[in-house]
Parts: structure tokens; C-alpha cells; sequence
């Protein structure tokens, strides 16, 4: 039976508004879900919220899922969070299929991202990896930037 009322209006109208379309770098969920209140875990909420859609990939996915289930972060209680993003990532992002190999990072386990992001003609890559990602600041047309700054494009972009 399809929605009706003024919600389901409000999420119609949403939905014609082009959101913007970003990978999340694994960095940021795990930051993320540690300290809910900082950039990184606006933008988990914000994720959560539908405020931008998430692009990714079966590896990223499983990247995410391990890191956060590994053993030196079993002390932050992140079982319910670690349910709650996986359902994220493979209900609610937009996954890619194919891959355009893309060897741009100074560290080749990034290069993933990238891929994502082309393939999923994201705008963003979100990373809190100043070592290596944010370095690059743009590849192919997709820009490579911090939680706080995506944020701001949050902030600025449309919502109705």
C-alpha cells in the first residue's frame, strides 16, 4: 500500500531534488560511530537522515564491516552501531557494479574509493585521510574532502 499524507509529499519532493552524491572513507565511519557528536558522526547522521546518497562498492562495504568488528574496538560497544551500518551500506547506498580501475593514490587500499566514486559518478570522496587521500584534493573531477567540509556542502545544498 504506498504512503500517503504529507510525509510521503515531503519525501516525493526530496527525492526530485538532486542530492549530492558522496563515498564515505571508512576512517569517517569509524570516527564516526566512536564520537557520534563530531564531523565525522554528522556525517554518519546526516547519512542516516538522507541527506546526500552514498555511493560504494561490495569491498568497501566489507572494509567498513571488518574494521569496525575488529577486536581493539570491541571496547566502544559497537555491536548495535556495527547492525545499523551494515544495513546502511547495503540497503540504503547505491552500489556500484563494474569497476574502472583507478590507480591515483599514494596507497594503493585507497585506490577503491576512487573507483567508487567514478564508477558511482560521485562528487565527493569524504575521508578523514590526510596522509594520502586528501592530498590528491580531486581526481577525475571528484573532489576529496574532510567530514567538516562536506558538512558545509550539506549545509549549502538544497533540501526541497
Amino acid at each position: 500500500m504506498p504512503r500517503t499524507g504529507v510525509g510521503a509529499k515531503r519525501r516525493q519532493k526530496k527525492r526530485l531534488v538532486s542530492l549530492l552524491r558522496a563515498v564515505v572513507d571508512t576512517n569517517i565511519f569509524v570516527s564516526g560511530i566512536i564520537n557520534p557528536v563530531g564531523p565525522p558522526g554528522q556525517v554518519i547522521q546526516a547519512l542516516r537522515d538522507g541527506a546526500f546518497t552514498l555511493v560504494s562498492s561490495a569491498e568497501i562495504n566489507e572494509e567498513i564491516l571488518e574494521v569496525l568488528g575488529r577486536p581493539r574496538l570491541q571496547k566502544y560497544h559497537l555491536h548495535d552501531a556495527l547492525f545499523d551500518i551494515g544495513v546502511i551500506l547495503y540497503a540504503q547506498a547505491e552500489l556500484i557494479q563494474g569497476k574502472v580501475p583507478v590507480k591515483a593514490s599514494p596507497d594503493p587500499d585507497d585506490d577503491k574509493f576512487l573507483t567508487a566514486a567514478i564508477g558511482g559518478k560521485a562528487q565527493y570522496v569524504v575521508t578523514g585521510d590526510k596522509a594520502d587521500l586528501l592530498q590528491l584534493e580531486e581526481y577525475q573531477g571528484v573532489r576529496i574532502i574532510t567530514a567538516r567540509t562536506f558538512l558545509r556542502l550539506l549545509e549549502d545544498s538544497p533540501t526541497e
